[in-house]
């Protein structure tokens, strides 16, 4: 019946991220089409810091929420207005400290001062987030997952809609406002979302509950570290790069991540349509034979498919490129089917220590990861091989931490302690 019940799910979840995935890309086409360079310039310098802002802000409750619900051991609204009570506090607490070193890190660390009023703005973005996220949560912990499926294509449809009509109308504007405006239409993306998923909510009165808190407080922590720690990493490999190599290597790690990276990364699609209904069923299972045959089968099925996927991908790796991206230039994809292999499986072993509530050893493995990778870049730096030093620290990386995850694999899935401490 489990079984079953999976496989259904599991079927129509990978249809509708795939049409989510679709709407995605044809809203940065159209963006990067009617968008100038300079407006694309101003958001792309900003928004790392906004994705670290919605990180904290959310302090890892909607995975909470979605654990605590599945596993039934609080009342269900409880749970989730508790959780939106304290990540809306936390948006709170940001947007004062945002008020605060406005100035400075504008003026300081992204030297850009026309960004001020946008960086100001992003504090009106935080509670919609925060509460988007939850009521998301909430309703996958029910397994309501078409539901929140279909929320997000909406809500892309809707991106796509305004991103068709009113951008192109934007570098008609100053710059700074086309910029600002462009991030505050965040909370009309997350706004259309909350109202349509408010319909399928039970209409009962949530209670804050301290309990709840103190149950869900290591799961919260790890998690938003972890985040974190991913997030730093974006920051500090680029700059690494720009400082440790020549022009010409930048150049090619650009075009890398830009054109290479996103095609190597496709089969990740699945895994991640299938992470709320993989965290809320390994939470409901009744043992760790349970969770051995819900994964496995889901492993096997990724290992098959992007294998095939990247024996074709590397055959024909620079038409695809320019079928896609419509860009020509060299291609690093023969460098790394292997060691992607693993990093697909590395996923969704990332979720299932979520699901088991293991979610520090995410945050280790997270620190590894951001250690090895910079510790590559910086001794490969010396031997003078070009491009090759990334890749081969992104392998390196790739390795290392699959071999980790396997060992803590072990110890968590065949030890008879985890279900325990699932329940508790």
């Amino acid at each position: 019946m489990v079984k079953n019940k999976f496989l259904k799910y599991s079927f129509f979840l990978v249809i509708l991220s795939s049409i989510s995935k679709i709407l995605a890309l044809f809203i940065k086409i159209v963006e990067a089409r009617s968008l100038n360079f300079d407006i694309i310039s101003l958001i792309s310098l900003l928004f790392p810091t906004f994705n670290i802002l919605v990180t904290i802000s959310l302090f890892g409750t909607p995975l909470a929420t979605q654990i605590l619900t599945s596993k039934c051991k609080f009342k269900e609204e409880d749970t989730l207005f508790t959780n939106i009570v304290l990540s809306v506090f936390i948006s709170f607490i940001l947007s004062v400290i945002v008020l605060i070193i406005s100035k400075p890190y504008i003026y300081f660390v992204l030297k850009e001062k026309s960004l001020l009023k946008t960086f100001l703005s992003l504090i009106f973005i935080l509670p919609f987030s925060s509460i988007s996220a939850n009521i998301r949560g909430y309703l996958n912990g029910k397994s309501k997952y078409l539901v929140t499926s279909i929320s997000s294509i909406l809500e892309y449809i809707i991106k796509l809609f305004i991103t068709f009509f009113l951008f192109k109308h934007l570098n008609n504007l100053d710059k700074n406002i086309s910029v600002l405006i462009v991030f505050l239409l965040n909370v009309v993306y997350e706004t259309s979302s909350i109202l349509f998923m408010c319909l399928f909510i039970d209409k009962k009165k949530g209670l804050f509950n301290k309990k709840i808190i103190k149950c869900e407080k290591e799961i919260t922590l790890s998690f938003t570290l972890k985040e974190l720690v991913n997030s730093f990493m974006l920051f500090i490999e680029p700059i690494l790069i720009t400082n440790l190599y020549s022009k010409e290597v930048l150049k090619k790690y650009l075009y890398m991540i830009n054109y290479n990276t996103p095609l190597l990364l496709a089969p990740t699609f699945i895994v991640q349509s299938l992470s709320s209904l993989l965290i809320t069923s390994i939470s409901k299972a009744k043992d760790n034979r349970c969770i051995k045959k819900i994964t496995s089968k889901l492993i096997i099925f990724i290992t098959l498919f992007s294998f095939i996927y990247l024996i074709i991908l590397s055959k024909n790796d620079v038409k695809i490129t320019y079928l896609i991206f419509k860009v020509k230039g060299p291609s690093y994809i023969k460098e790394f089917p292997f060691t992607f292999l693993l990093l697909y499986t590395e996923c969704i072993f990332t979720i299932i220590f979520d699901a088991i509530g293991k979610t520090k050893i995410n945050l280790f493995l997270s620190l590894i990861s951001c250690f090895i990778r910079s510790f590559s870049l910086i001794t490969l730096s010396l031997l003078n091989i070009g491009i090759k030093a990334y890749i081969y620290s992104l392998n390196i990386n790739i390795i290392i931490t699959f071999i980790i995850e396997i060992y803590f694999l072990k110890r968590s899935l065949f030890s008879q302690k985890v279900h325990n401490n699932m329940l508790k």
